[in-house]
């Protein structure tokens, strides 16, 4: 495996998914709250949707509604 250069640490913002798509493979980059970069295949493995559009709480990405979104 080879490490390949796909966004600048200052693209990302925490905790919010960037999808990028090197060599036209699609994968989504997160920056955690503790400043760890993530990078993970782009589509969920419960369903066909992308993590990119998901968003964070705590050490979870989510693709649908967030647990305080379900609530209201």
């Amino acid at each position: 495996m080879t490490a390949e250069r796909v966004c600048g640490v200052a693209e990302l913002e925490q905790d919010m998914p960037l999808r990028v798509e090197p060599n036209g493979v699609p994968i989504t980059v997160i920056k955690d709250s503790e400043g760890v970069i993530h990078a993970i295949g782009d589509t969920c493995t419960h369903g066909d949707i992308s993590l990119s559009e998901g968003f964070v709480e705590g050490c979870l990405l989510y693709t649908s509604p967030s647990p305080r979104d379900r609530q209201k």
